[in-house]
């Protein structure tokens, strides 16, 4: 019976523990989310239904350089927001006026602070809305860059067979993450459609990190036959140490929870040692009764 009870307190540590790299989502936590996704989806349902119309008179005020708005558009199309460089400056002024336009509400209610208050709120949503683009974008590079060490490794093993860099992006592509192949299509259509060069050159602008355009530097040598093969097995350790900092940092985010999990499995581990020693202990105790 104790064995029983250790070996389950045992699992339930190291089921804890792995939780916190693995989400195991329960039937009860599926419902709970599906539900939130309903809810948050009729609730921006509605919010379009009063700002879109806002949003496009606005927007055909907006004045926006050339070289602007060619790049925005290029970023909300990665950042999978469906609004025009227009129409998304348009929506920060709008969700601005309509948050400053309820503060009105309470001034008659004497409510000076509360006014001041909601005032405040929209000019913060207005550079909040400003930045959403930036900020998703950064999110996106975030799980790319988790994603970088692998990439690289299995570019510089797919090197040994073929140096086919198309052939190498079509397979690549299939086990990229769902954040990394919306980049990987478009430089495939590249790639089978124009210069090898400007279409790896493009594809490194578009994403816009350091690490990534290192490896982009070695993979046009490459294409213009120069030998990359001590350039690419020191990236490869560089990405060791890179996929070795992603984890640190993922542990970092929730050192209390990886805490409470260790602590648990070193307990039960502690107890199961210590089990066998303590029958000991007692029956040779037994021996003087």
């Amino acid at each position: 019976m104790y064995y029983l009870l250790t070996a389950l307190l045992l699992a339930y540590g190291i089921y804890t523990l792995a939780g916190q790299f693995i989400t195991f989502p329960t039937k009860r936590t599926e419902k709970t989310m599906s539900s939130f996704k309903r809810k948050q989806s009729i609730g921006e349902s509605f919010y379009n239904l009063i700002t879109f119309p806002l949003i496009k008179l606005l927007s055909k005020f907006m004045r926006i350089e050339p070289y602007e708005s060619r790049k925005l558009e290029k970023d909300l199309q990665r950042a999978g927001i469906n609004l025009s460089p227009a129409e998304y400056k348009a929506k920060a002024f709008v969700t601005a006026g309509l948050v400053v336009l309820f503060s009105f509400v309470f001034i008659p209610l004497g409510l000076t602070v509360i006014t001041m208050l909601v005032m405040l709120l929209g000019v913060m949503l207005f550079f909040k809305e400003r930045q959403a683009v930036s900020e998703k974008l950064k999110k996106i590079n975030g799980r790319i860059l988790d994603e970088l060490p692998r990439f690289v490794r299995t570019y510089n093993n797919s090197l040994k067979s073929s140096k086919d860099i198309l052939k190498f992006m079509e397979r690549y592509q299939k086990i990229a993450g769902e954040d990394f192949k919306y980049d990987l299509d478009i430089l495939i259509t590249d790639l089978k459609t124009g210069n090898t060069e400007e279409a790896l050159q493009r594809f490194d602008e578009r994403v816009n990190i350091p690490q990534l355009s290192t490896f982009i530097s070695g993979v046009i040598g490459t294409s213009k036959g120069v030998d990359q093969e001590t350039f690419f097995y020191l990236m490869e350790q560089d990405m060791k140490i890179l996929a070795r900092e992603n984890i640190k940092r993922e542990i970092a985010k929730r050192p209390g929870k990886i805490k409470k999990a260790t602590v648990a499995v070193g307990v039960m581990m502690f107890l199961l040692y210590l089990y066998p020693i303590f029958m000991d202990l007692k029956n040779g105790l037994g021996i003087f009764n």
